[in-house]
């Protein structure tokens, strides 16, 4: 058992899937807990994927389509290598962020709801190897623990997110999600996009806080972006959050220039391959 989990382990972290370094070693002893736990028992390996909530707003297509299921078949291609050696295969329960950024960013809800339904449609066509778990149901779920913890944890942390260091990184990728036409000027596009980043921060520790994931505590998280230790600092205890923070991987979407995130981009079909197309050059 024990070698099997291992190879599964190589062909989760193999550099054509992943983003970034291999996990160090106190992460791959989690991670291999959690394949070793699965295998034990003849089941599939679980991953809880998180994934943007909406197509960025200043793109000219608003729902899922072949950005997206590219990212989709890159996944599927891990499953596939997983089952010629362990039959159970993967389990991968994608989590688009809707209630997240319908607050965070100010996205309207038709429109999450929109990209939710479109990407559900896509990954129907994997015969169970993708459930769609918008957050937005578990916010609502646990309401009564986000809502208590979201007072307090505002008070706890935003004036010293405002402080940190690499703050200018969040920023700037919230500025991605702001409606600028909306806007007066890039004054007010920055002012707005802050308070995104910090409300951002605070949302994803409440999350944790709260244990909004507790039902999919048997997963592995996975991510595709490479800054999420970033808000792991204000979360009292990595350790006890469910599915841990601490065993997760990070996965690669796919080839697509400056683009790290299959919702920020559009794809385009040339012949068998899609190619991915970054918003300012959409605009």
């Amino acid at each position: 058992m024990k070698q099997l989990s291992e190879q599964i382990y190589k062909i989760l972290t193999h550099k054509k899937f992943r983003t970034g370094a291999l996990p160090p070693d106190e992460i791959k002893y989690l991670i291999l807990e959690k394949i070793e736990n699965k295998v034990s028992s003849e089941l599939p390996i679980k991953l809880f994927q998180f994934w943007g909530g909406c197509k960025n707003p200043n793109l000219s297509v608003d729902t899922a389509e072949l950005c997206e299921a590219a990212t989709l078949e890159n996944l599927s291609r891990i499953n596939e290598e997983v089952i010629q050696i362990y039959k159970p295969g993967l389990k991968i329960f994608i989590s688009p962020g809707d209630g997240r950024v319908q607050r965070v960013n100010k996205i309207p809800t038709e429109k999450t709801r929109r990209y939710v339904e479109a990407l559900a449609d896509i990954a129907n066509g994997y015969k169970g190897l993708f459930e769609i778990i918008p957050v937005s149901k578990l916010y609502d779920k646990y309401s009564e623990e986000f809502l208590t913890l979201l007072k307090e944890v505002e008070e706890r942390i935003a004036k010293d997110v405002f402080e940190q260091a690499d703050f200018l990184k969040l920023v700037l990728n919230a500025r991605k999600n702001v409606f600028s036409k909306a806007l007066a000027s890039e004054e007010k596009i920055m002012e707005r996009s802050k308070i995104a980043a910090k409300d951002y921060v605070v949302y994803r520790v409440v999350e944790e806080e709260a244990k909004i994931f507790r039902e999919y505590k048997d997963c592995i998280r996975s991510f595709f972006i490479k800054y999420i230790p970033f808000y792991k600092k204000y979360i009292k205890d990595v350790s006890t959050t469910e599915p841990r923070l601490d065993c997760s991987l990070v996965f690669y979407t796919g080839g697509k220039g400056n683009i790290t995130q299959p919702w920020q981009a559009v794809g385009i079909r040339n012949n068998d391959k899609v190619i991915f197309v970054s918003q300012s050059k959409k605009r």
